[in-house]
């Protein structure tokens, strides 16, 4: 009875541990291409991906916006986002797949699925 009268105090003051220093990193998934040669720094091929990550970072600047802005144009490029190049690189190639479903039938159903995905992967808010 002890014991279980400090156990739950204590999980409490772990958990507002982790959310006190988790609070300055707001992204929480990233991804990356499968490379075969880790010099590698385009992503080879974004069908060949690897599991995401999931783990509390800071965001950051992408090395280019063109990409981003071709995909996600509401969100300011030049700010540091949650989402990196080869998630980037993912989402082009998905989003070509969204199209294919919708895009003839529901345009704006693709569109708001890939606003969705945007704010999802990039926002860092």
């Amino acid at each position: 009875i002890v014991v279980k009268q400090f156990m739950a105090p204590l999980v409490r003051l772990l958990i507002l541990l982790q959310l006190v220093f988790a609070a300055e990193k707001t992204c929480t998934i990233s991804q990356k291409c499968k490379r075969d040669d880790p010099s590698q720094t385009l992503c080879p091929d974004p069908r060949k991906i690897d599991n995401p990550i999931i783990e509390y970072f800071e965001p950051a600047t992408l090395s280019s916006p063109f990409g981003i802005m071709a995909i996600c144009p509401f969100l300011n490029a030049t700010e540091p986002l949650c989402c990196n190049d080869d998630q980037v690189a993912i989402m082009t190639e998905n989003y070509k797949q969204i199209d294919s479903v919708f895009g003839g039938d529901c345009p704006l159903c693709a569109v708001n699925l890939k606003k969705l995905w945007c704010e999802y992967t990039c926002d860092p808010k």
